[in-house]
């Protein structure tokens, strides 16, 4: 499962793409991941719903909202975030410098 390591603030949240992400992403926007048109709002939505559930998971505190954490993140962070989870390595890293 690919890894993806998101600082948000100086925060560090890890995202992954898992059923929970999906599932998630369809309990907040009423559609189906499959459904998704690749524009930078669904990628954002989806990457919100991939550090909640994997925090989740890993037990790690996660209270941004998507708002805020839309607040903290550009369009580039967006398309570099699709673009790491797209490579073959199994781990990779995302960093946001508070600014």
């Amino acid at each position: 499962m690919k890894t993806a390591t998101i600082i948000v603030d100086g925060n560090a949240y890890p995202c992954r793409s898992t059923l929970g992400a999906m599932l998630k992403y369809q309990q907040v926007t009423g559609r189906d991941v499959s459904e998704m048109d690749g524009s930078l709002t669904d990628l954002f939505v989806f990457l919100w719903c991939c550090v909640f559930t994997a925090c989740r998971h890993d037990g790690i505190e996660f209270n941004l909202t998507l708002e805020q954490f839309g607040d903290s993140l550009t369009p580039d962070d967006l398309q570099n975030w699709a673009t790491t989870i797209g490579n073959s390595s199994k781990e990779a890293k995302v960093v946001k410098k508070k600014q």
